[in-house]
C-alpha cells in the first residue's frame, strides 16, 4: 500500500519563523477552544496531539493532525482560512491518498483561491470537463511562493509533467540492451516490454515525487513537505514540537 499523507503548510517569508510559529499556535488554539479544548502545558498531559514543524532556513510552518493522513483535512483547511484572513500570508494543504492521488488547496486572505488534483476521477466519479479544467492547478496563484530561481513554467511542469525522457532513461536501456545482446530471437522479444516501460516511465511515480519537486520550487524542506502525522516523530530533518489540547 502507497502513503497517505495529509498536512498544512504555512508560509512565513519575511517573518522570523518563531513568530510565524506563534500565529499558528494562536490559530489552532482559537480553533480547538470551540471544540471546549486548550493548550496543555503540563509534561506529560494527555489529550488531542498535533505537530509542528520547521526546517532550519526554510519560511514554512507544517501543522499535522491525526485526521489528516485518513484524508480528513477539514479541520486544516479552517486552520488555513484563518491563518490567512488574520495574518495576511498564504498557506496550502496537501493530501496524497495511496502515493496516486495529490490534492492541494491554495488559501488566501481566508478563502481557497486555487485547487488541484491530479486525477480528479480517481474514486469513478462523474467529473465534468468543466471540474477537471477547474482542479488542474493554475500555477500563476502560486508564483509569489517561489523562489528567485524558479518561474511560473516551472509549476506547470510539476503539475502536469508525466513522462519523462532522461539521461537515465537512456542508461537504463543501454544496460537491458548490454544485457540482451547475443541472447536469442525469443528471450530478446520477452525483454521489450520492460524496454517499453522504461520508455515510458513516469517522473513522478509516486504522488509524493510530485509533491516533494513543488517543495524545491517554494523552498520548503522535503521531509516537512510529505510527511504526515504518523511520520512527524520520527522526523530527522526538520525540527519538530507537539501540541496537547485537553478538555476545560
Amino acid at each position: 500500500m502507497g502513503a497517505n499523507i495529509g498536512n498544512l503548510q504555512v508560509w512565513g517569508k519575511g517573518k522570523d519563523i518563531e513568530e510565524t510559529k506563534k500565529q499558528v499556535i494562536e490559530s489552532i488554539s482559537e480553533i480547538m477552544d470551540k471544540q471546549g479544548l486548550v493548550l496543555c502545558t503540563e509534561e506529560g498531559a494527555e489529550g488531542e496531539d498535533i505537530v509542528l514543524a520547521t526546517t532550519e532556513g526554510k519560511p514554512w510552518v507544517g501543522v499535522y493532525m491525526q485526521e489528516a493522513d485518513f484524508g480528513q483535512l477539514e479541520r486544516l483547511e479552517e486552520l488555513g482560512r484563518l491563518l490567512t484572513k488574520k495574518f495576511q500570508t498564504l498557506a496550502y494543504t496537501a493530501m496524497v491518498y495511496d502515493s496516486d492521488i495529490l490534492i492541494l488547496q491554495l488559501f488566501e486572505n481566508g478563502e481557497c483561491i486555487d485547487q488541484y488534483n491530479n486525477c480528479p476521477n480517481y474514486w469513478g466519479e462523474p467529473v465534468t470537463p468543466e471540474m477537471e479544467e477547474a482542479l488542474k492547478g493554475s500555477p500563476d496563484k502560486w508564483v509569489r511562493l517561489l523562489k528567485e530561481e524558479y518561474g511560473e513554467e516551472d509549476i506547470y511542469k510539476a503539475f502536469n509533467e508525466g513522462k519523462v525522457k532522461s539521461e537515465e532513461t537512456y542508461l537504463l536501456l543501454a544496460s537491458m540492451l548490454d544485457e540482451i545482446h547475443g541472447a536469442d530471437h525469443e528471450d530478446k522479444m520477452a525483454e521489450l516490454p520492460k524496454m517499453e516501460n522504461i520508455l515510458n516511465r513516469e517522473k513522478y511515480i509516486f504522488a509524493e515525487y510530485r509533491l516533494e519537486e513543488l517543495a524545491k520550487l517554494f523552498d520548503i524542506g522535503a521531509e516537512q513537505s510529505i510527511m504526515g502525522y504518523g511520520d512527524a516523530m520520527d522526523a530527522e530533518e526538520c525540527r519538530v514540537e507537539l501540541l496537547v489540547y485537553c478538555e476545560c
